[in-house]
């Protein structure tokens, strides 16, 4: 098993698997620690994605990841929309795009090591560095659009911000291995509703449009919530000392 690395002026389409097992050692000197990245100038959309280490995919369009997973961490950066689904990264799994974000299944579990950091540097292409341990979270960031979000389940944080609609049912922070200091859920966006969720320790939502809470939502800790109007369902805090 050894790296991939898929890139085209195109498209980048896999409709079975693609999977970057590491452990290959090179004759010329180093072993393939297992990263699976696809540049694309197009779309791309892979079925079953998964590598030992990290899993980065840049696309010029819309990304859609369904199944997989990465040892470390996941980032995508779209410039459309992105689409992940059924997806487990042992460190985190960030999504960037300036159009929707759809986030279905996907869970981080703070088994990966949380000292490294994947980014793209422009003309170099992807760059792993060397990173402060800050928690296994689900960072999602949609610079114009909304967030729909179904199902996240993170050993430390989840991290959303839309500039229009949130909408979050099912959502679970466990305060798993290392932390940022606290492992809590914070949403930021328009007009929201939410349901289902179980911060371990806090619940933060800052809007600039209304909130619906609209069903339990729970934290270890506080539940803050501002927005122009609030409509709420149930709300229990702390669920532990």
């Amino acid at each position: 098993g050894g790296d991939v690395l898929l890139r085209s002026a195109g498209n980048v389409t896999i409709t079975s698997s693609v999977a970057a097992n590491g452990g290959w050692s090179n004759p010329n000197g180093g072993t393939a620690e297992g990263n699976l990245f696809v540049d694309a100038a197009g779309n791309a959309v892979l079925t079953g994605a998964s590598a030992a280490r990290m899993v980065g995919i840049n696309a010029g369009q819309a990304v859609t990841v369904t199944g997989g997973s990465a040892g470390e961490d996941m980032l995508i950066l779209a410039g459309s929309t992105a689409n992940l689904s059924s997806f487990t990264a042992g460190d985190d799994a960030e999504i960037r795009a300036p159009g929707a974000i759809t986030a279905q299944n996907v869970t981080t579990t703070g088994a990966g090591v949380d000292t490294r950091a994947l980014s793209v540097l422009s003309g170099s292409g992807f760059t792993i560095n060397t990173a402060s341990a800050d928690g296994a979270d689900i960072i999602l960031t949609s610079a114009n659009g909304a967030i729909n979000g179904t199902g996240l389940s993170a050993a430390d944080d989840i991290l959303l911000t839309a500039e229009t609609t949130l909408a979050v049912d099912g959502a679970t922070t466990l305060d798993l291995g290392a932390t940022g200091g606290d492992s809590s859920i914070r949403t930021q966006g328009g007009d929201t509703t939410l349901g289902d969720l179980n911060g371990f320790h806090d619940n933060f939502v800052a809007l600039t449009g209304a909130v619906s809470v609209n069903a339990p939502t729970v934290a270890g800790r506080d539940i803050g919530i501002d927005a122009v109007s609030v409509d709420v369902a149930a709300l229990t805090a702390p669920k532990h000392g």
